[in-house]
């Protein structure tokens, strides 16, 4: 299976009633969820807690601080949930060293998933050649290990010159998935550049209604620190929608 693609099994399909009628099931939107547990001030409980309500929501992803993936690879364990981390957080600004040794590291240690923000100063200062070289080699280290690796764009600091420029680096080194913050001028300029070559999660949804919209726009994988409520906004909507077929409630 190529990185990037979603697992095996529902989380990614809907069913199709013998009308030809498209059903949402709970897993279609779950399984675009990267649960984002990032804020500096989380503590070792908080972030078993989110663990928890990872694997009983059973989301694509969990997204954790460096930090806390020894804790979050053995909590999450037999759940199915990917455990994911940063590179660079959260400004992208240490040494192209620093960020292939974080990275290479939390490989090592079992994480299949890297957000890896990309350098806005270096952007900004066009210097291109260093922001690709830098992304290729951790590309590279993700493919020797078979790992997802997703581009942070830090959009709102970029002109679009410099956006395009940074979408066409991303599509080089081969990234799955390019990390933006949604707008629709940010939708408009770069989702004629992907040409299905790499993938685009939004991250920052806050409520059903965002992630719905999210997903509608063409998002693959949507982060949220608040994948629990939306979740249980989305089981009540598909109870509302079919109450014979109610899904199973997260314990």
């Amino acid at each position: 299976m190529r990185a990037g693609e979603p697992r095996s099994g529902s989380a990614m399909r809907n069913i199709v009633d013998p009308n030809q009628q498209v059903v949402e099931t709970y897993e279609s939107l779950a399984g675009l969820i990267d649960y984002e547990m990032l804020a500096p001030e989380l503590s070792h409980d908080q972030v078993h807690e989110g663990c928890g309500l990872a694997r009983a929501y059973a989301v694509r992803a969990m997204l954790v601080r460096p930090i806390d993936v020894d804790h979050a690879l053995r909590w999450m364990e037999g759940s199915g949930v990917t455990v994911a981390s940063t590179v660079g957080w959260p400004e992208g600004t240490s040494t192209t060293a620093v960020k292939l040794y974080e990275g290479r590291d939390l490989l090592r240690r079992g994480v299949t998933e890297l957000e890896m923000v990309i350098s806005a100063a270096k952007m900004i200062s066009r210097e291109f050649q260093y922001v690709e070289m830098e992304l290729l080699q951790m590309s590279r280290s993700c493919q020797e290990h078979g790992a997802t690796l997703k581009i942070v764009l830090r959009e709102n600091l970029l002109g679009n010159d410099q956006k395009i420029i940074a979408t066409k680096i991303a599509k080089r080194i081969e990234a799955q998935f390019l990390v933006v913050r949604h707008t629709p001028e940010v939708l408009e300029l770069l989702k004629p550049l992907l040409k299905d070559r790499i993938e685009l999660k939004a991250s920052g949804a806050e409520s059903l209604e965002d992630t719905l919209a999210l997903r509608e726009a063409g998002y693959r994988r949507i982060g949220t620190p608040s994948a629990a409520a939306i979740l249980d906004a989305w089981k009540a909507r598909l109870e509302a929608q079919h109450p014979a077929e109610r899904p199973e409630r997260a314990s």
